[in-house]
């Protein structure tokens, strides 16, 4: 079964906003990162329950799962998602050292 997976516009402004601060750096870079995000999207539509909760899952009631990709340089960043019924709802993207997501934002 394919999941459809939807970017909620919070987490697509936090795609764009994490590949300007690397374009600014490297073009290069933050087109590999947007590969690097699109294999997690497809890893997500394909198997959504392989992802592990996220630290974030204990502050509210619905299950928040997470999915962790890294650059090429190892940097880890992650995908914070919810799946319901055959949707997955990705809610935020996190970049390395970023805090937790607040309960009041999920």
């Amino acid at each position: 079964m394919t999941f459809r997976v939807l970017v909620l516009r919070r987490a697509e402004a936090e795609v764009g906003a994490i590949a300007q601060w690397l374009a600014a750096r490297s073009s290069e870079g933050a087109l590999r990162w947007l590969d690097a995000f699109d294999l997690a999207k497809d890893a997500l539509a394909s198997n959504p329950l392989s992802g592990e909760l996220a630290p974030e899952d204990e502050f509210v009631d619905v299950e928040v799962r997470q999915i962790l990709f890294k650059t090429r340089h190892g940097n880890r960043y992650r995908v914070l998602y919810v799946v319901e019924v055959n949707d997955v709802r990705i809610l935020h993207v996190r970049g390395p050292r970023q805090p937790l997501i607040p309960s009041d934002e999920l």
